[in-house]
């Protein structure tokens, strides 16, 4: 079965050119557990983003955080990865991080960020996570502030990302976390 098949089976898949979020999906973790399962074993895959949160709304699409062990360049993984039908993207925006895209035509379906194990995004997205996890507050806050993104951003998922930034940066303050970029 084809990763994108198996991921819409889960609940993933939204248009490559807008922004919608759906509601929680009770299917995400157990797709998000059969993408790590395809995925090359030598790395440590944590299932982050929205789609990670119990009860959190979310664009349908799977974030996946892969630490590189030491002496494991983050280029070595380009052709397995693309091998998988994954776009390879390089640093996309984040100095130090690989990204990769599954598009299937006109809908994405997952995002790989990869990253030397225990580099300072690995903790903030992690503690990004789990403080939403742990805090029903600042999960609701945060559902609030993605549904007024999505609405007046609708459009551009850049600028729906570049509206969450205040509120990241301030819960990661206050979990004692520094920001990605």
């Amino acid at each position: 079965m084809a990763l994108s098949a198996l991921l819409a089976a889960h609940g993933f898949g939204m248009p490559a050119d807008g922004v919608a979020l759906a509601p929680a999906d009770p299917r995400w973790p157990a797709g998000a557990a059969r993408l790590i399962y395809a995925l090359p074993e030598e790395i440590a895959w944590h299932h982050v983003g929205s789609t990670s949160v119990s009860g959190l709304p979310a664009k349908p699409i799977v974030d996946l955080l892969g630490e590189l062990p030491a002496g494991l360049p983050l280029d070595a993984l380009e052709a397995p990865i693309r091998t998988l039908g994954f776009l390879w993207l390089g640093e996309f925006g984040i100095p130090g991080r690989r990204f990769a895209r599954l598009r299937v035509g006109a809908t994405d379906y997952a995002h790989l960020h990869l990253f030397a194990a225990a580099s300072p995004p690995v903790r903030v997205m992690l503690n990004f996570r789990d403080g939403l996890r742990r805090d029903p507050a600042a999960r609701e806050a945060y559902a609030a502030l993605k549904a007024a993104s999505a609405s007046a951003h609708a459009g551009n998922r850049d600028r729906y990302t570049e509206s969450k930034g205040d509120f990241i940066t301030a819960m990661l303050q206050e979990l004692g976390a520094s920001q990605v970029r």
